[in-house]
């Protein structure tokens, strides 16, 4: 998985001033690294953040950066703690706020995000007056589900995803199985564009694998997904494997009939108590 490097790439690391609502849970500003090329003004941007652990500066995700930035993209990475999901959207948000301001030049931004990451990236997706900013969403190991809860599915953001998203997972991730996936996608609004990492797992750490290796992989999947999305979005982003998901192992599965179960219920007690049936928002 070759990534190709046409341009060079500078680095600027600053702070970007937040007052969350709840100023127990922050600090005055927000860590963020600037990513950009040298040769040329960019008018795509990818805006960056980690899981709920770790902070911007782990190593996959200034690959990805470098790479996006080599490929003629800008991209913005920024760290925010702790790790409650709330307090992570308000901080994304003024990121991203921030860079539209700093950068007018830009036409779109792709939100994108690592575990916890990716969940934030999915709720800015839905916001809706970002509609038409936000050209995509790129989900970095997607936590569907905690592995000690697998009926548990984060799908709230997910079914109702108004653009184009690739989900680049590894095969054995303990925090988002293949079938569970490609059952869920299903459902999406959006089809996306699903990557599997082979013998990764939540970490994209792959036994047998150098570590360098797999980064190359991750980096080459994200830019060529973000160059076709620029050149003209695809109306049918399922990739091969998860076409083939049929009716009839979407009824089999598991953890998709306890899920199903669990939403028919909670449904069934709204109507009993004759409150509004549809679903509020789930952060």
């Amino acid at each position: 998985y070759p990534v190709l490097l046409p341009m060079s790439f500078e680095e600027m690391q600053i702070e970007v001033p937040f007052r969350a609502k709840d100023r127990s849970k922050s600090s005055k500003t927000i860590p963020v690294c600037i990513t950009s090329p040298t040769s040329s003004l960019a008018d795509e941007a990818v805006l960056l953040t980690h899981g709920a652990g770790g902070d911007m500066n782990m190593p996959q995700l200034k690959a990805i950066s470098q790479a996006v930035a080599a490929a003629g993209y800008l991209c913005v990475r920024l760290t925010c703690k702790p790790p409650i999901l709330q307090h992570r959207l308000e901080a994304y948000r003024t990121v991203l706020d921030w860079t539209r301001i700093q950068h007018p030049e830009l036409k779109s931004v792709f939100v994108a995000g690592r575990s916890m990451g990716a969940r934030v990236a999915a709720a800015m997706a839905c916001e809706p007056d970002l509609n038409g900013f936000i050209a995509g969403a790129i989900f970095l190991s997607y936590p569907l589900y905690c592995h000690t809860k697998p009926t548990v599915l984060r799908t709230d953001h997910l079914f109702p995803l108004p653009v184009p998203s690739m989900f680049v997972s590894g095969d054995s991730d303990e925090m988002c199985d293949k079938k569970t996936l490609g059952e869920v996608i299903t459902k999406m609004a959006t089809p996306p564009t699903v990557h599997w990492v082979t013998g990764a797992n939540h970490g994209m750490t792959a036994k047998g694998r150098k570590k360098a290796d797999v980064e190359k992989e991750i980096c080459s999947c994200v830019v060529d997904w973000i160059r076709q999305e620029v050149r003209g979005p695809s109306k049918t982003g399922v990739n091969q494997a998860l076409k083939s998901s049929s009716s009839r192992s979407v009824k089999s599965s598991p953890i998709m009939k306890a899920f199903e179960r669990s939403r028919k219920r909670k449904q069934l007690g709204k109507e009993d108590r004759g409150e509004d049936t549809i679903q509020k928002k789930k952060l």
